[in-house]
């Protein structure tokens, strides 16, 4: 009997110091403008913004260059988004859904996500980039 008191003690103990997080980051304001600090190399973006309305809909804005001409082609796409625990889903009519996951965010600065398992970083301010 003496062995099964201290073992329920022993599991009491265990469970009461157990502490319970989501790790969700607290108050995520997606909406707004942000403009990425990273896109594959393979691509030749001179910009890229996002912005994400507080009404559900996005535009994505796109300037690219071409490196043969130095000719730009910029490209608009419009759609809904919407947050699901931490993914926040972008909706192209007629062409699909990104889904990214939120790995990191710092309010009115910057958040981390992943896209297909590539990491992408948004800031707020263009001026934040880590290159221009």
């Amino acid at each position: 009997m003496k062995h099964f008191t201290i073992l329920l003690t022993a599991l009491f103990v265990a469970v009461a110091l157990t502490a319970c997080s989501d790790d969700e980051p607290e108050n995520v304001n997606m909406s707004g403008a942000w403009y990425f600090g990273y896109v594959a190399a393979t691509d030749n973006y001179d910009y890229t913004i996002l912005d994400l309305g507080k009404d559900g809909n996005f535009t994505f804005n796109r300037c690219m260059r071409t490196p043969a001409d130095a000719s730009e082609r910029h490209v608009n796409t419009l759609g809904t988004w919407r947050v699901s625990g931490k993914d926040i889903i972008l909706i192209y009519p007629g062409a699909g859904t990104d889904v990214y996951t939120l790995v990191d965010y710092v309010a009115n600065t910057s958040a981390t996500l992943t896209l297909r398992g590539e990491q992408v970083v948004w800031y707020r301010s263009k001026t934040s980039l880590p290159r221009q």
